[in-house]
């Protein structure tokens, strides 16, 4: 993963789990983010097994992948 792509995913992660405690409807936002970024499954699977995440960023990073 190039360096703006790991520096674009440590600031989606911070967001999500900083938004999950203040937004009722964060999911659907962070949803609407890695949509129009066009992030793979790929990208998110190596997201999931690498990056240190909070357990609601990764129960939703989850559910979007199965939907990709």
């Amino acid at each position: 993963m190039n360096e703006f792509n790991a520096g674009w995913w440590n600031c989606f992660c911070s967001y999500t789990e900083e938004l999950n405690d203040r937004y009722y409807n964060w999911a659907e936002t962070a949803k609407a983010q890695l949509t129009s970024a066009g992030v793979t499954k790929d990208e998110i699977a190596f997201v999931l097994k690498e990056y240190s995440l909070g357990k609601k960023t990764e129960a939703m990073l989850r559910e979007y992948l199965q939907g990709l």
